[in-house]
């Protein structure tokens, strides 16, 4: 009788593994006009896991950890909140993001013509066609590429 009653409070122990597991979620919106911002970056660093908010401003984060952690919520054109978070008294948190101006240095666009890429490579790059092989008496390819000019550098 004492073993029944003993399993069976184990067992209710056991039943609910997720009962630890917490959801963080919020709103995000803009200081200056209160409206909703949507594409936000809301991520987990220690975690490394995350989401984004949707039309509505809003976001979820589900199965987390009852503890505290670091959020970093990011987005271009606004300054970026990283903040701790206590997940033990925390399941809602709404941020209001602030316009941020950054000035962006100039931008270099280059480019390499194939002859001109084949030339800054470390090592040599030669070409030879199927033809230019079968036209040596070598037997096998090492002997037909040492037959090569440009492969004998």
């Amino acid at each position: 009788m004492f073993g029944i009653i003993f399993i069976s409070s184990i067992t209710a122990g056991l039943s609910n593994p997720t009962s630890d597991k917490k959801t963080l979620s919020g709103k995000i919106t803009d200081k200056e006009t209160g409206e909703a911002i949507i594409g936000v970056s809301i991520y987990l660093p220690d975690l490394k896991t995350g989401t984004t908010s949707n039309i509505d401003g809003t976001y979820k984060l589900e199965n987390l950890p009852s503890t505290k952690i670091l959020v970093h919520v990011t987005i271009i054109g606004y300054k970026s909140i990283v903040e701790n978070i206590d997940l033990t008294t925390t399941s809602t948190k709404n941020f209001i993001l602030e316009e941020s101006v950054n000035e962006l240095n100039e931008v270099v666009v280059s480019g390499l013509s194939n002859a001109a890429q084949k030339n800054r490579t470390a090592t040599p790059i030669t070409t030879i066609s199927s033809i230019q092989l079968l036209q040596t008496s070598a037997t096998n390819i090492i002997d037909a590429l040492a037959t090569q000019p440009e492969c004998r550098r």
